[in-house]
């Protein structure tokens, strides 16, 4: 055979009523067509999204703390490599990925993307299959998951190391591949500055970069003949929600020729996920064709400027009031979104007397250093 298959699936969090399911039933949460694309793969990537831990101890973060219990390793048996580079994995602190490790090792499972410090998470998986050699670097964007030069954590997205860690990579492998776990949530289209990084990262030698977090399948496109995936979507996540494609994802099967140990195409495999069906499975005809529909149209607007810089301008004015009274209300309470959405609130967080110096601490790279090592000391020392 000449084809060599890795396959890559998005956000596993097998969390709230999923959790019970695993424990029950185990692999069984994922359909025997989608088992059987992941045993058949030689290299099966899932993103966990959660640390499989029975630690109480959450860390100081903002946002929600999510995990699951260490037995739904089990669901995901057919996946042979664990992606943990994610804005969750440190959810339940050190111990919590700590154990998240050791479960996976003790399930003869490959990680890649966390570790004991910053050097051990950004050690990439190096595989040897039919004499072509494959490297898979995982990063993550910064929240509260980073590891240290002496804590535990995974490994950011930090655009001049990760790509010399490509250039590392590139010497000793055929291929190399790049996993991203950022973007912006609910949104189907890279933000600007994700996309010039993902492309960057082709320029510098990686044969294709595939891009979780949103929640949402998102668009790809082929940039100098090799793909860019901004969004694989869901592939199970236990939480309620009426968010539009929450539902939703797709799987990349990256197809890759032994002869001439290059990208020669890839395959996309639609999937959907609730608590209502029990877990995940590849849709059905009807289901596939408008999915499809969905994706080509979000496709071709990713290709005209035009239509993808008007596409994240309403996003932007979408989430203003939102994000403005999120990062500058001195209180934060349940329905302080409601309030922003239908009230003048916001007005008096952002006004004349201080809108420009705000952006001014955000735009200029050297202020928001600052202004983040401030922020990381006192959150530090509090």
């Amino acid at each position: 055979m000449d084809t060599i298959k890795v396959l890559f699936a998005g956000d596993f969090a097998p969390c709230h009523k999923f959790e019970n399911l695993g424990i029950d039933s185990g692999r069984h949460l994922i359909d025997h067509e989608i088992s059987k694309l992941a045993q058949d793969a030689d290299i099966s990537f899932i993103n966990l999204e959660c640390p499989l831990t029975k630690s109480n101890s959450k860390k100081n973060k903002s946002g929600p703390s999510i995990k699951a219990d260490p037995r739904c390793i089990d669901i995901i048996k057919n996946f042979n490599l664990v992606g943990l580079a994610n804005n969750h994995i440190l959810d339940y602190g050190e111990k919590g990925l700590i154990e998240t490790i050791k479960v996976c090792k003790d399930q003869n499972k490959n990680i890649t993307g966390a570790g004991k410090n910053l050097s051990e998470s950004a050690i990439f998986f190096e595989k040897t299959i039919q004499d072509v050699k494959i490297a898979i670097i995982a990063v993550a964007e910064c929240e509260f998951n980073h590891a240290t030069e002496s804590s535990y954590g995974c490994s950011p997205l930090d655009v001049i190391e990760n790509s010399n860690r490509i250039a590392c990579a590139k010497k000793n492998n055929d291929i190399v591949l790049v996993t991203i776990h950022g973007g912006n949530e609910f949104f189907p289209y890279p933000r600007p500055g994700l996309r010039k990084i993902c492309k960057f990262f082709i320029d510098q030698g990686a044969d294709s970069v595939i891009c979780h977090h949103t929640h949402v399948p998102g668009a790809y496109e082929t940039y100098h003949g090799k793909p860019i995936f901004y969004s694989l979507g869901n592939f199970l996540f236990g939480k309620e929600t009426d968010k539009k494609q929450w539902d939703k994802g797709y799987m990349v099967r990256l197809n890759i020729s032994r002869s001439k140990k290059n990208l020669k195409g890839f395959d996309i495999f639609f999937t959907k996920q609730s608590e209502e069906i029990g877990g995940v499975k590849l849709l059905n005809e009807e289901e596939n064709f408008k999915q499809q529909k969905i994706q080509e149209e979000i496709n071709k607007k990713l290709k005209s400027s035009e239509n993808y810089n008007d596409e994240w301008n309403k996003f932007t004015k979408k989430m203003s009031k939102a994000f403005i009274a999120r990062n500058y209300s001195n209180f934060q309470f349940k329905g302080l979104g409601a309030l922003a959405k239908y009230s003048p609130y916001t007005k008096f967080l952002l006004n004349d007397s201080n809108l420009l110096m705000r952006l001014n601490m955000l735009r200029c790279e050297s202020h928001r250093e600052l202004l983040i090592s401030i922020l990381e000391d006192k959150a530090n020392s509090d």
